[in-house]
């Protein structure tokens, strides 16, 4: 039987998991045959009960693309602190040591900060001549002495997806600890294209579940299809590039149309499965405005204007 995962997204998934914890298991049990991590997004997000679910999915996903180093395990990526996410926001700092890293800081918005086993922290190492912060990302287990988590009030949409603080007090961490490059440019901003296009193909994957479970027809299965099949296409596709982001946009706008049911359609959702997709179609419209920008800029570089 082909494992290609338009195959697999076709028919209904063979289990789903009621629980997050239980459905990220399941995530890593699906998805060792497939390679791509925009094809394990798919595939993850189509054996998802509900829509916060698959996207818990495709941000892991994201991350494990991002820093490889991490793929497989439960992780967190830890920017923003209570100026925001700019570089010039981030206070919480690494000291520098014969032996290692200190890290003293706050976070202030986390996400699966209460599954997740370890964290991807930016801090800053120091300063350029013209005053810009030089970032770094560590790799900080969240068992280590000097972490402290706080969970922040359950989001209307997606209450599952738990969000929270964190707090570093003289966390110490090996030289390793490090990963390679610059924390803002390589991580950071790259961050957004990379988690856009990876939930983006979660959702998609559960949308088709949906398709395929209460039987919405061969209209909205195709439709379902052409877009999982544009989202394959991005994988691979370099997340600096203007291109990628404006295909990304594109992208975007069809699969929360196609997201929109309409009301005779929502009628064949079983009603808790109903209720909890309305709930959660607010998660189309994060980061939906630097989404935007990154295409508007896309747009202007790639014609000129």
């Amino acid at each position: 039987m082909s494992t290609h995962p338009l195959a697999l997204l076709a028919r209904p998934p063979a289990r789903v998991a009621e629980t997050l914890d239980a459905h990220l298991a399941l995530h890593q049990e699906l998805l060792s045959s497939l390679e791509s991590s925009v094809a394990r997004a798919l595939v993850a997000g189509h054996a998802a009960d509900r829509l916060g679910h698959a996207f818990a999915s495709g941000y892991l996903e994201a991350l494990g693309e991002l820093a490889p180093r991490v793929r497989g395990a439960c992780a967190s990526l830890a920017v923003t602190e209570k100026g925001g996410g700019h570089p010039r926001a981030i206070e919480t700092r690494a000291e520098a040591h014969a032996d290692g890293y200190v890290l003293h800081g706050e976070k202030a918005f986390v996400t699966l900060v209460d599954l997740s086993e370890l964290a991807l922290v930016v801090a800053k190492e120091g300063e350029r001549s013209d005053g810009t912060p030089v970032l770094g990302v560590f790799e900080v287990p969240l068992s280590r002495e000097g972490v402290r988590v706080e969970l922040l009030p359950e989001s209307p949409f997606a209450p599952e997806m738990r969000h929270g603080k964190m707090i570093l007090q003289g966390v110490r961490l090996s030289r390793n600890a490090r990963l390679p490059g610059d924390g803002y440019r390589e991580y950071v901003k790259r961050f957004r294209t990379v988690e856009d296009l990876h939930v983006l193909a979660a959702a998609t994957g559960h949308r088709l579940a949906l398709t395929s479970r209460f039987d919405l027809g061969e209209g909205d299965l195709r439709a379902g299809l052409g877009i999982a099949a544009a989202v394959l296409g991005l994988a691979g596709a370099h997340p600096d590039h203007p291109a990628t982001h404006l295909a990304l946009d594109r992208l975007y706008e069809e699969a929360r149309r196609h997201a929109t049911l309409d009301e005779a359609a929502l009628q064949r959702l079983e009603p808790e499965v109903r209720a909890r997709y309305v709930r959660d179609l607010p998660l189309f419209q994060v980061a939906e405005g630097p989404r935007r920008k990154r295409a508007e800029r896309a747009a202007a570089a790639l014609t000129g204007r």
